[in-house]
């Protein structure tokens, strides 16, 4: 499994983007216009942080570093709630997303977004849900608290069996994930170079600035509150969530929040501008190798990007 981060322009678009931002260009950058940039690739694989042509470094190294990328990515190891949120637990699963919209909106940056993408993983860990309070006082504390290590690439092979996770989708009352479950197992290869080499066939880089001034789409209107409103209650809730793990009933619990909703409109609306911060977070996808045919990596899937 491969997870590529998105890249500089992040507007409202159907191409996929895999490739890292870049700054805004400096004076010396206009004067040598002709230089050729090089792109630089970050993904996790195998429990290692690659980044460009730089030595990989176990993620924890990298995290060490607070290198908000690597963190970001690193939320894909992580398991997340798979239930309804207990509704003694809405009030401040809402109190710690409004923290981190304020601080976002006071200085949106992608240190400030990854908090509020990291809430739900790094904030509700599944384990904490039946330990009395100590989701509560956790939340609280949120996003003060303790990062939790990725597993071991080595201890975590096993996977769950998908007989016995359809059977509580099927309990939850999630017929079509049940479905998918059961209908996606050993269809998935086992990674390789060959099968890397392959995805990134599939997938390859997109342009560096696809979105200047004279390429690309134009930009698109700002949607107002209430529409943002609207298509939070319209979507499936079944809908998989990204790597931070934020699934549609959790955003519709604290969407109800003004704050919230705020940073959900003025994050939108960067977006739309393509001045978004932390792209290479709202951009990321992870690409699965599915066997079809016998050709592995003939085709591929990806989880929905945040954004």
């Amino acid at each position: 499994m491969l997870t590529w981060t998105g890249g500089s322009g992040c507007r409202a678009s159907g191409t996929s983007r895999l490739s890292t931002p870049i700054p805004a260009p400096t004076v010396e950058d206009a004067l040598d216009e002709d230089d050729e940039v090089e792109e630089e690739i970050e993904e996790v694989r195998d429990g290692m942080f690659y980044q460009g042509d730089r030595e990989p470094v176990p993620v924890a190294q990298a995290m060490e570093y607070d290198d908000p990328i690597a963190k970001y990515l690193s939320l894909q190891h992580l398991p997340h709630i798979q239930t309804l949120l207990p509704s003694h637990l809405h009030a401040p699963f809402t109190q710690a997303a409004r923290r981190c919209a304020q601080r976002y909106l006071e200085s949106p940056s992608t240190e400030t977004l990854l908090s509020f993408l990291a809430l739900v993983k790094v904030g509700l860990p599944p384990k904490n849900l039946g330990k009395a309070d100590k989701p509560v006082k956790r939340l609280e504390n949120y996003p003060m608290v303790s990062w939790p290590k990725p597993p071991d690439a080595a201890g975590g092979g096993g996977g769950v069996d998908p007989v016995k996770r359809a059977e509580k989708l099927i309990k939850r009352g999630k017929l079509g994930q049940a479905g998918r479950a059961l209908v996606a197992q050993g269809k998935v290869a086992l990674y390789s170079e060959g099968v890397g080499s392959s995805l990134k066939s599939l997938h390859p880089v997109g342009e560096l600035h696809p979105f200047g001034s004279t390429t690309g789409p134009s930009t698109g209107t700002p949607p107002e509150k209430d529409l943002i409103s609207s298509c939070l209650r319209a979507f499936n809730k079944e809908t998989s969530p990204g790597a931070s793990g934020w699934t549609v009933p959790l955003l519709q619990i604290v969407a109800q929040d003004p704050i919230v909703l705020t940073f959900l409109h003025s994050l939108t609306t960067s977006i739309v501008g393509g001045y978004a911060p932390g792209v290479q977070m709202l951009c990321t996808s992870r690409i699965t190798p599915l066997l079809k045919k016998e050709e592995m990596g003939r085709s591929s899937a990806s989880t929905p990007r945040e954004a």
